[in-house]
């Protein structure tokens, strides 16, 4: 593409096949909105898709086949506010790379096959908002960290493999308006700071262990 001054590049709800070309993006440096969603890509996300995607504000690639890793290069958008992998078939670990994302409010990694512990260096998230991360198979606990998101309205951790207890930490997300821990297999008490959320309209802690 030669399209150097797009601004935004919406592909959604189409019938596109295939993988995703590697440099789709390489010559787009002013992109600020990139969505393919609702198509039927499949393989892997390249990992020079996003080497020059500094302008990148919103990208979606939800509702496709995509399978394999989130590729390192993702923390190169460092302008990312929103960001949609939602309903794919993508696994492994959450890398560090994805927490100098420091600008990301939206975060929607919801319905795929993503494993191992949800890494405490959410932290670095300081601007993030919602936190989608339901229907995939990641363990251990919510990390104690994840109470330095101030700003965090929408959390949603339902349907994984966490175990222990609802980190104390929780209690300091009195924005929070959302919180689904739903189908994990969390233990000990429901805590009684709970009840200082003032702001929750939505709490659903069923099918654990309490």
């Amino acid at each position: 593409m030669k399209l150097q001054f797009l601004q935004i590049l919406s592909l959604s709800k189409n019938n596109f096949t295939g993988k995703i070309n590697h440099d789709l993006l390489v010559t787009l440096w002013n992109l600020k909105v990139v969505d393919l969603s609702e198509n039927s890509l499949y393989g892997t996300i390249p990992d020079e898709l996003f080497r020059q995607c500094w302008s990148l504000r919103v990208l979606s690639l939800a509702k496709n086949n995509l399978t394999g890793t989130i590729p390192d290069s993702l923390s190169s958008c460092f302008s990312l506010a929103s960001l949609n992998f939602s309903s794919n078939r993508l696994s492994g670990e959450l890398h560090s790379g994805m927490w100098f994302l420091k600008e990301l409010q939206s975060l929607d990694l919801s319905n795929n096959l993503l494993e191992g512990e949800i890494p405490e260096g959410i932290q670095n998230l300081y601007d993030l908002r919602e936190l989608r991360l339901r229907r995939n198979f990641f363990t251990g606990r919510i990390p104690e960290s994840i109470g330095n998101c101030l700003l965090l309205k929408l959390i949603d951790f339902g349907d994984n493999l966490l175990t222990d207890e609802i980190p104390e930490s929780i209690q300091r997300l009195t924005s929070s308006t959302y919180l689904s821990l739903q189908g994990n297999s969390l233990n000990g008490s429901i805590p009684h700071w709970i009840i200082e959320l003032n702001n929750l309209e939505i709490l659903d802690l069923s099918s654990n262990r309490f």
